[in-house]
């Protein structure tokens, strides 16, 4: 509530004709019963540095119209198992220490010079490593940290860049943006992605039953959650779905708008 007339003021902003409403939160309403809840969360199936497909890359290649991604996430809410159930995604973002960008750079230095060859594993698994927010693990794998470091030392970024001609077009700006991205290489995409503004983000799908029936319910969680792949791009990042739970532990993370940093997202 502290930065409520901060986020008011910037909402005004933007959208001086909107309107803005206090309500009271829809997961103490009456009716929801804790037992019924059924959830899970999404996670990225690589390393955070390296992006998911981004909006300029939702276009029709044959027309170049834009298509809202959101559409297909809103149909599978559009119909419930039953009409007094309810569906929730709960999308929870802060901004990210800039000091992270820092050892994303020196982690993109090292795997830029090639040190790991084309072995796709381990190179996923060392960035994983190198970027972890577990300082017990950062502790004890130092010794390997300063090895690698000191072989990609003297490396560069093969950095991405991205040249757009003068234009009062927004559409063309877009259709630039959007054969960049289709041209680009793992690395430039991490670059890409690292040189904007970063968010720590957890992405919370929860379903609630009137009648008590976790297997249906189960199915429709998966469908929701499935809705983000989408999004998805295999060389380079994509969601996973998460374990699903049941219970008021879902429930209440949801309820406190618990954020646990393992997925980060730049505001493209």
């Amino acid at each position: 509530m502290h930065l409520r007339n901060l986020i008011e003021g910037q909402m005004y902003a933007q959208y001086p004709n909107a309107e803005i409403e206090e309500i009271a939160d829809y997961s103490f309403g009456k009716g929801i019963d804790p037992k019924h809840a059924v959830g899970t969360e999404l996670s990225l199936e690589d390393p955070v540095i390296y992006p998911i497909k981004r909006y300029p890359q939702f276009e029709d290649k044959l027309t170049r119209v834009p298509v809202d991604p959101l559409a297909g996430i809103l149909a599978t809410l559009s119909k419930l198992n039953n009409v007094d159930d309810e569906a929730w995604i709960q999308l929870i973002v802060r901004p990210q220490d800039p000091l992270w960008r820092i050892v994303y750079i020196k982690c993109l230095r090292i795997i830029s010079k090639g040190v790991f060859g084309n072995i796709e594993t381990l190179k996923k698994a060392y960035i994983k490593l190198f970027i972890s927010q577990n300082r017990l693990l950062r502790v004890v794998l130092f010794p390997l940290y300063i090895f690698f470091w000191f072989q990609g030392i003297t490396s560069g970024i093969k950095g991405f860049s991205l040249t757009v001609g003068e234009t009062s077009h927004s559409e063309e700006l877009r259709e630039e943006m959007s054969r960049a991205h289709e041209r680009e290489t793992d690395i430039d995409a991490a670059v890409d992605k690292i040189s904007k503004l970063l968010f720590e983000t957890t992405i919370r799908i929860v379903y609630v039953p009137k009648k008590l029936h976790h297997q249906s319910s189960a199915v429709k969680v998966r469908e929701i959650a499935g809705s983000f792949k989408q999004f998805n791009i295999p060389h380079l990042n994509g969601f996973e779905v998460g374990k699903i739970e049941h219970g008021g532990a879902i429930l209440e993370r949801f309820q406190q708008r618990a954020i646990d940093g393992k997925m980060v997202f730049n505001n493209e």
